[in-house]
């Protein structure tokens, strides 16, 4: 599963489609019309999971042909995604995406007799234009969902191509904190030499949370 860098604009309204809605874009385009497709129970349970992870919830309005997509953050009152910044619109089709993977097609076998499919979830650059209040809580989430994947024989994996201290920093404090294991997760560093030609090599949470070896000019150089 493939989520582009940069998401679809959400609109203030949407025009109502009787399309059968499987699968969430890659970028996220038809999210509004996925969701409004859902089992109301589905749909009660991915709220769920966003207010215990992520302290807010949605809501699908239908009006006269169209629908919006509504946000209430903890504690208010629910408001068109338009109306609160940039960020909801690039993180939701991330978590709508994850959450589908993880709770609703992981169980499915391929084929009958088979075992449960391997699902690798690819994200870029999830922390555009995101707080980095809620890329912390991105970064707690995969974490949680490792920890999952551990206790429970989820076969779910993340690919996540990132410039973020923040969710970098996060999960080695959820190493250090023993949420999850140093193995489950593996940093890999894309670098170029003098002569602009590019590697990838391979670093470490230590115990205590830090990056053993950090990529060279990550951070702006300082003697």
């Amino acid at each position: 599963v493939y989520v582009k860098p940069i998401r679809a604009t959400i609109e203030r309204y949407y025009r109502i489609q009787n399309l059968d809605m499987d699968e969430i874009d890659p970028d996220g385009t038809n999210l509004p019309m996925f969701l409004y497709n859902l089992d109301q129970k589905v749909f009660d349970s991915f709220n769920d999971w966003l207010s215990s992870n992520f302290r807010f919830r949605i809501k699908i309005q239908p009006s006269e042909g169209h629908i919006e997509l509504l946000v209430a953050e903890q504690g208010k009152d629910f408001r068109n995604t338009v109306d609160l910044g940039f960020g909801y619109t690039q993180m939701l089709p991330i978590l709508a995406i994850v959450w589908k993977t993880v709770f609703l097609d992981s169980d499915k076998p391929s084929r009958k007799g088979e075992k449960a499919l391997e699902h690798i979830i690819i994200i870029e650059q999830p922390e555009l234009h995101l707080h980095p209040r809620f890329q912390a809580r991105f970064a707690r989430m995969l974490s949680i969902l490792a920890r999952l994947r551990n206790d429970v024989g989820i076969d779910v994996r993340f690919i996540v191509e990132t410039h973020s201290e923040t969710i970098l920093n996060i999960l080695g404090e959820q190493v250090e904190e023993g949420i999850i294991n140093i193995e489950d997760v593996n940093i890999l560093l894309t670098e170029q030499n003098e002569e602009g030609i590019s590697s990838i090599r391979s670093t470490v949470f230590n115990n205590e949370g830090y990056i053993e070896d950090w990529p060279r000019n990550f951070f702006e150089d300082a003697d």
